[in-house]
Order: structure tokens, then C-alpha cells, then sequence
């Protein structure tokens, strides 16, 4: 007993220690060291290197969403990722060069609980739009204030162009979101949320609760197809800051949360632009032990004559699409409670009646 007490505590300093370590090698470069957050904000966190060509349709895009503030954690950017972040007000920029491979999770998830107190958390990536369901982010946060959730899962749909790849790589970001406008839902595995043989991260949801058997993983899809990946496409994206949650100990969940009853959709935008020139950089870097980088590189051949050609493509129509099609789910609670807002009951109004989806 003795022993078992006096190695829980040792953990606890080593772990204590560590997390020190990290923030002293963290430099505040802009923004608020430190902001409040009432129980309907919430902060969005981004972990970003070299992110010029994303970073200010990711900021206004968040913002028009109504993110109260936006943490960025630059990873030792040589572009003018920073430069463009110091224009914008309600913005914070910490400067972390730890390798992201080692320490992801921890920073995003450490600096995220240093900056904010209270509110939400909202984790993204440089190449990934956030968008919420019917009613938007200030009545989704109330909905589960009142209702005890703590965290919200966000589904990661890869879109797309059947562009020829040399007319696309010179687009900048604004002009991709509008010519990337098709998504795939072939080859998209469904993964019961606590499926301890298909995850590798299942030791760290053992304390959380997810009462809706709707609320699942995906795995696989566009690339999958095209490129022989299987990249998980599920996240606990938005996380609730209260004292026992653990934001993010590893990239796709939280820990000691309480799963809504609802998802987000995270677009990505990870094709878009030159991705064939990041990827390159990328494993010259070493940035990442995945491996995805190397598998679509080795996979596309001649990229001056590349275009991607799934077999089911489908144009982008909307959230509400995905509904139907099984690819997302919001309960019947859900879209009922949205109703009070007379802005949006038409929309739920139609909403709801597809409510049970198609199923992938």
C-alpha cells in the first residue's frame, strides 16, 4: 500500500515537473497572456507551423463562427504565420518549438488550460473549418451547460477537386474552399465509441461517458480510396475547461468527459493548394511517425498530371446534407431545443425530419 502511494505521488511530480519544463520554453509573442471565459465562450486552440497560407481564412472563419478568442501555438514558423497573426485583436500567439510529433497533445492541451480559464475549448488544425450544427456555438455550449455534457465530437470530412492538380496548387486558400466543393463517403468505417480492439487510444476514454450509441468513430474515407491511408476522422474537438477534464492527452479524444448528444463537422482542406510541396517538406522534416505524408507522395506519381478521381464523389450541399447521409448525428433533443431559436426553427423544422439519416 505504502508502495503503491508513494509512486502515485512520484507520477504526479514527474508529470508536474514536466509540464513546467514545457511552459518555460514558451514565449508569449502577442495577445492576452490570460482570459476569462463565461460558461457560453469558448477559445479556439491551433497548433501551427508554417501556416501562412491557411492562417487568416482560419481566423475570420473562427471568428465568424464566434469563437470568443483564438490561441495560436507556433511551432517554430519561418513564414509569416506570426506576422499575420498579430493583426487580429482577441488573439493570443505562445511560441513553442518542441517537436510536435513528441509533444502535440501536451502543448495544445497545457498552454490551451494556461491561457483560459473556464469556457470551452475548441482544438483545430491550420487546414481544418469548424462547423456547428443547426443554432451555433453560443446555443450548442448552453444546450450542454444545461444538460451536463462536456465535450462534443467532431467528424473530419477530407474535401476535394477533380481539378488537374497544376491548376490547383497556384489557387490561394479562398479560391481551393470554393473549388474543393466535392466529399466522399465510400470507404468510411463506423467505430462504436468504446470498441477497445479498433482504437489505439481506448485506455484514455475508460472514464468517459457516451450514453447515445449514434455518437461513433470514423475511420478511412477520400484517402483511404485514393491513397491506400486509413486516417481517423473522429476528435473530441470541443472540450469543456473544467478542473478533472484533460483537453487533449492524445490528438483524438479527451479524457473524464461527457459525450453530447450531437456532432461537429470538421472540414479539411488537407488537399488543397500545393499539399504535394508540404507533404514533401514534411517528411524531410521528420515533422510526423504516421507515415500518411510518405503514403500519398508514393501514391500519386506524375503530380503535373495528377487529378484525383474517386469513384463516388459528391457535391458539397451542407451540413444538414451530412445528416441525412449518416455521416453526422443530432438527436431528436437536440434539434427540438434548437427550435426556441425563431432564427433557426425552420431550418431544425426540416432538419429534424432527417434526423435518422441514411446511414453510410
Amino acid at each position: 500500500m505504502i508502495s503503491r502511494i508513494i509512486g502515485g505521488v512520484s507520477r504526479v511530480v514527474r508529470r508536474r515537473v514536466a509540464q513546467q519544463r514545457r511552459w518555460m520554453k514558451t514565449r508569449h509573442l502577442h495577445g492576452p497572456e490570460f482570459v476569462e471565459l463565461s460558461d457560453t465562450q469558448a477559445m479556439v486552440t491551433l497548433l501551427a507551423r508554417n501556416s501562412s497560407w491557411f492562417i487568416r481564412k482560419f481566423i475570420e472563419h473562427h471568428f465568424s463562427l464566434g469563437a470568443a478568442h483564438i490561441l495560436v501555438i507556433d511551432n517554430g514558423s519561418t513564414d509569416a504565420t506570426v506576422d499575420i497573426c498579430r493583426n487580429y485583436d482577441r488573439l493570443t500567439v505562445l511560441q513553442n518549438d518542441l517537436p510536435a510529433k513528441l509533444y502535440e497533445s501536451a502543448l495544445r492541451s497545457e498552454l490551451s488550460q494556461r491561457v483560459a480559464k473556464g469556457g470551452w475549448i475548441l482544438f483545430a488544425d491550420s487546414d481544418e473549418l469548424i462547423e456547428i450544427p443547426t443554432g451555433g456555438l453560443t446555443r450548442l455550449l448552453g444546450y450542454c451547460n444545461d444538460r451536463g455534457y462536456t465535450s462534443v465530437l467532431g467528424q473530419m470530412l477530407d474535401h476535394f477537386s477533380t481539378l488537374p492538380y497544376r491548376e490547383l496548387r497556384y489557387m490561394d486558400y479562398a479560391e481551393s474552399i470554393k473549388a474543393h466543393n466535392l466529399y466522399s463517403l465510400r470507404q468510411i468505417e463506423v467505430i462504436p465509441y468504446f470498441d477497445q480492439h479498433a482504437t489505439s487510444f481506448n485506455w484514455f476514454l475508460r472514464n468517459n461517458i457516451c450514453d447515445h450509441p449514434q455518437i461513433s468513430f470514423r475511420r478511412g474515407g477520400v484517402r483511404a480510396e485514393l491513397f491506400g491511408e486509413n486516417p481517423f476522422l473522429s476528435k473530441h474537438s470541443l472540450v469543456r475547461n473544467l478542473p478533472g477534464i484533460t483537453p487533449m492527452p492524445h490528438p483524438h479524444c479527451a479524457t473524464n468527459v461527457t459525450l453530447a448528444d450531437t456532432m461537429l463537422l470538421v472540414r479539411h482542406y488537407k488537399l488543397a493548394g500545393d499539399w504535394v510541396a508540404r507533404d514533401r517538406l514534411a517528411i524531410r522534416e521528420g515533422r510526423w511517425d504516421h507515415g500518411e505524408d510518405s503514403r500519398r507522395i508514393s501514391a500519386i506519381g506524375d503530380e503535373n498530371a495528377m487529378r484525383l478521381d474517386p469513384q463516388e464523389p459528391r457535391p458539397w450541399r451542407g451540413i444538414d446534407t451530412l445528416r441525412d447521409e449518416g455521416f453526422l448525428f443530432s438527436s431528436a433533443e437536440f434539434l427540438a431545443a434548437m427550435q426556441d431559436d425563431p432564427e433557426t426553427s425552420g431550418q431544425v423544422a426540416c432538419a429534424q425530419i432527417r434526423a435518422g439519416g441514411a446511414g453510410l
